[in-house]
């Protein structure tokens, strides 16, 4: 019996040794690895600058794709929003219609204006139902470029400008939807079309450029600090 006590105390013992042992040539090991990869650094720049780029190319692609994403929620937003106007302006179109044709808009005499009045209203909301069902079709095939901050800017940017009392207020410019504010992952995003005077003086326009616009009769200064 204290043989047999002896034996399985010494190959404890021996267990606990060839552990430590081997987390100790581990250890090492793991050392001269890093070291080994320091040298060849020193060694060979040109691994270390392809490290650099590696990384660089990575972060790019993961900023454009969060981008990429934030411009889809973007039209999505917009789409809802057309949606819901388009909705809206066809029951009122509808209204209107019917008011115009009904018997009791027929004129009592000559200066009776009414149905006059109520066929034009119903044909310029007819237009403006046509308008919104041609933005929900652009807007829908908006093709979302890759913009960067040396890319000009252009429809399907999203821009950050900065005025002289350092307030940032961020821009999506699309084709339809001008005035409109989103809101995406927290964010607020007014919606501006290349035809409005802002979306103007962006195109073409580049990160860091500073740009001006008139608003309420004094001229603004601009600086673009961020552009995707």
């Amino acid at each position: 019996m204290r043989v047999r006590s002896e034996h399985a105390w010494s190959r404890a013992e021996f267990t606990h040794r060839a552990t430590a042992e081997s987390s100790a040539v581990h250890t090492r090991v793991t050392r001269i690895r890093v070291l080994t990869r320091r040298a060849l650094r020193i060694l060979d720049p040109s691994r270390t600058r392809c490290e650099l780029r590696d990384r660089a190319r990575i972060a790019y692609a993961r900023r454009v794709e969060k981008g990429r994403e934030a411009k889809q929620a973007l039209v999505s937003a917009l789409l809802a929003k057309l949606e819901a106007e388009l909705a809206n302006m066809t029951k009122a179109a509808n209204t209107a219609r019917e008011a115009a044709t009904h018997e009791e808009a027929k004129p009592e005499n000559d200066k009776d204006t009414r149905a006059l009045e109520a066929s034009y209203l119903a044909a310029g909301q007819a237009e403006r139902v046509r308008d919104l069902e041609a933005a929900l079709k652009t807007v829908s095939k908006l093709e979302l470029l890759t913009i960067d901050g040396s890319t000009p800017i252009q429809t399907s940017a999203v821009v950050v400008l900065e005025d002289d009392d350092e307030i940032k207020t961020t821009f999506f410019l699309a084709p339809y939807g001008g005035g409109t504010t989103l809101t995406v992952g927290g964010v607020s995003v007014q919606v501006i079309t290349p035809k409005s005077p802002l979306g103007q003086a962006l195109l073409g326009r580049t990160k860091n450029d500073v740009v001006e616009l008139r608003a309420k009769g004094r001229l603004r200064e601009m600086t673009i600090v961020d552009v995707w």
